[in-house]
């Protein structure tokens, strides 16, 4: 094998040999040039590089000119400069428009870039342009959500509605999450059932998104048929979903769909209540069960003055009561316990229970309160009142409900004291209560 003499370790020779040709000056220099020629050559581009990267970071436009001019082929560069000339205060329309055009011209397969180009020509008025850009970006990236996010809102704004519902019902089956915002998009040009649906996915996330848009919305015009599908998918909802959906029931005035919703969760064990008296106007006046404190149960609030507990002992055996005790600070009234029930209107009912207390020093005593309650309040009807200390006691009241009526509420009531009075002090119990139709009357009519 032939050896050059600038290799000749490679040969077999000696490293001195090889130091031996370094031996004059001339030989070091051009040695010395050539690796400094190499050195620069594998310099400059890691300087640029870093200096293009400081550059886009700080992001002003002076800064990203001064790095396209270093790197002028970099397509982010210039859709980062034409997003901040689109939406500065100064009138950049034109310069975005060119940049923002570069930047698909640099990189033609970015649903990104053809989006921020559609925006720019439809803020000059191009709609013909700004649609062909959307399409651009839907032919390149046809499940991405934004892109779909944007075309639908585009159909919008262009009355395109068909367009729009298409472009919703396909964005929501691939990101459901963004269920919220399509509704609330589409609502004002179609009505809310229709997309429940005609639009949502059949899917636990949608239609718990959904539920809180038309409750939070008052789209409650759209929540039977938003049960019917909840039901038909047959997986339960979270409770602070069901509750919602009960709570705006109620607050929309529509009694059925709330009672609806509340046995149908219950006797599909959505909510843990008794199967077999789901359906009662008054559910759990027994005390038999946990209290819910939501739909057609008890509700209790909190007050700093009173104690509220179950208790195992009735006006007969195995029966089970509700107790409140009132400190020696009450002075408030107190009507925190209450139930809402269901009623028909033009209708008699009673309600028969039992009540009994120990040292209750309030004037007013304690009793049982009925009040209409849906659509509107109207006439109430009470039982005798009960104070001092006493074994248990039947009470009972008859209401007479309004041409309208469609819900009541029953309370358990003890009057607030004046500031020259004693406090409200003791304790009241309440047990085995019994509501009653006695069926409808000819005419609407007041308590008795």
């Amino acid at each position: 094998m032939k050896c050059h003499s600038r290799f000749l370790y490679l040969c077999g020779y000696p490293r001195e040999t090889m130091l031996l040709l370094l031996n004059t000056g001339l030989r070091k220099t051009v040695v010395i040039v050539a690796a400094t020629v190499a050195t620069a050559a594998l310099a400059f581009p890691l300087w640029r590089y870093f200096r293009v990267d400081r550059l886009e970071a700080a992001g002003s436009p002076s800064s990203l000119q001064r790095a396209i001019a270093l790197q002028p082929d970099k397509p982010e560069l210039y859709n980062r400069l034409g997003l901040l000339f689109l939406f500065s205060d100064d009138d950049n329309s034109n310069r975005a428009l060119a940049v923002l055009q570069k930047a698909t011209q640099l990189n033609p397969y970015s649903g990104a870039y053809w989006v921020d180009l559609a925006v720019a020509r439809e803020q000059q008025g191009d709609l013909s342009g700004a649609d062909q850009a959307l399409q651009s970006a839907r032919r390149i990236e046809s499940n991405t959500p934004n892109v779909l996010w944007q075309d639908m809102n585009f159909a919008l704004r262009t009355q395109q509605t068909d367009r729009a519902l298409r472009d919703g019902r396909e964005l929501l089956a691939k990101a459901s999450e963004y269920t919220g915002r399509v509704l609330s998009q589409l609502a004002p040009v179609v009505p809310v059932p229709a997309l429940v649906r005609d639009v949502l996915p059949a899917t636990l996330r949608s239609f718990s998104d959904a539920i809180e848009i038309i409750t939070k919305q008052n789209h409650m015009d759209a929540a039977g048929v938003l049960w019917t599908r909840i039901l038909a998918l047959n997986e339960a909802p979270i409770t602070y979903y069901l509750k919602a959906l009960l709570d705006g029931a109620l607050e929309a005035g529509d009694v059925s769909l709330a009672q609806r919703v509340w046995a149908d969760s219950i006797t599909r064990g959505w909510i843990a209540g008794d199967v077999t008296t789901a359906r009662q106007p008054l559910y759990n006046g027994d005390f038999h069960h946990p209290f819910l404190n939501y739909g057609f149960d008890w509700r209790i609030v909190p007050q700093p003055d009173a104690s509220v507990w179950l208790e195992g002992q009735g006006p007969m055996p195995g029966l089970q009561s509700l107790c409140v005790e009132f400190s020696d600070k009450a002075r408030a009234g107190f009507a925190h316990i209450a139930h809402a029930i269901p009623v028909e209107p033009n209708t008699f009912y009673t309600l028969h229970g039992y009540l009994r207390t120990n040292r209750l020093s309030s004037p007013g005593g304690a009793y049982l309160q009925v009040a209409e309650a849906l659509p509107r309040a109207g006439q109430v009807s009470t039982t005798s009142p009960v104070m001092g200390t006493g074994g248990w006691r039947e009470v009972a009241l008859r209401l007479r409900t309004g041409s309208e009526t469609r819900m009541v509420q029953l309370s358990l009531v003890r009057p607030g004291v004046g500031s020259g009075e004693a406090a409200a002090s003791g304790q009241v119990c309440m047990a085995a209560l019994e509501w009653t139709s006695l069926g409808q009357s000819s005419a609407p009519g007041a308590a008795r």
